[in-house]
C-alpha cells in the first residue's frame, strides 16, 4: 500500500507565540480537510504529516492551557477551550490537529471530523530538534495516523533525532548554517522516522 506524505511549514511565532496562532490554525484547517479527504477517497491509506509546525508538541500546556494551538492534546480542558471559541465563532472544519499518545493514536474529548494523530515526541524522542533562547523546542514533527498501527502494511518502528557532530556542535546545540563563512548546516536538526512492513502484506 503506498504512502501520503503532507510536507507542511506553517507560520513561525515572529510577531508573537499568541498574535501568530491563527495562522497556524488556518494551516491546520487545510491539513485536516486533506486528511478528512483521503480517508473519504482512500480510506486505509497511511498518511505522515511532517514539517516544521511552528509549535511545540506541548504547546498548549507551555501556554498553562489558555491558549487555542493549532496542535492539541486529547485532554478535556483542550476541548473545552475549543468549545469556548467555537461559541463565539464556529468553525464548519477543525482548526487544530489532535495529538494523541495512544498507539493507534485516537481523541475521546473532541467531536466527528477531528484526526487524531500520534506524535513521537516526549516518547520515543526527547529533547528538541531546535534551539532557541536557551531552551529546546519540538517544533519539527512527524504526525502519524492510525494506518501506521494497524499491523498491515507500513507500520511506525521508531523515531529519532540526529543529536550528534556534525549536526550539533561542540556545546550540543545545532550547527547553525553561516552565509558569511559556508560552514555550518541549519538551525534544525534532522528527524528520521524509522517503518517497517507489517505482518499483514
Amino acid at each position: 500500500m503506498p504512502l501520503i506524505f503532507l510536507l507542511i511549514h506553517w507560520k513561525s511565532k515572529r510577531g508573537g507565540d499568541i498574535a501568530t496562532t491563527p495562522l497556524r490554525r488556518a494551516s491546520a484547517r487545510v491539513a485536516q480537510r486533506r486528511l478528512g479527504e483521503v480517508k473519504a477517497e482512500e480510506a486505509g491509506t497511511p498518511v505522515i504529516i511532517m514539517g516544521d509546525l511552528n509549535e511545540n508538541h506541548n504547546e498548549f500546556y507551555r501556554h498553562l492551557g489558555q491558549v487555542f494551538t493549532a496542535l492539541l492534546p486529547d485532554d478535556p480542558q483542550a476541548a473545552l477551550v475549543v468549545s469556548q471559541a467555537n461559541q463565539a465563532r464556529p468553525q464548519s472544519r477543525p482548526d487544530f490537529l489532535v495529538i494523541s499518545g495512544e498507539k493507534p493514536p485516537q481523541q475521546s474529548f473532541f467531536g466527528e471530523g477531528v484526526h487524531a494523530l500520534y506524535s513521537p515526541w516526549g516518547r520515543e524522542k526527547d529533547g528538541g530538534s531546535y534551539h532557541f533562547r536557551g531552551r529546546w523546542e519540538t517544533i519539527d514533527h512527524f504526525l502519524l495516523c492510525q494506518a501506521l498501527f494497524d499491523g498491515s502494511g507500513w507500520e511506525f518502528a521508531a523515531a529519532s533525532v540526529l543529536d550528534f557532530p556534525p549536526f550539533i556542535t561542540a556545546d550540543g546545540t545545532p550547527n547553525i548554517y553561516s552565509p558569511r563563512s559556508g560552514r555550518g548546516l541549519s538551525d534544525h536538526l534532522p528527524l528520521v522516522l524509522y517503518l517497517r512492513m507489517g505482518s499483514g502484506d
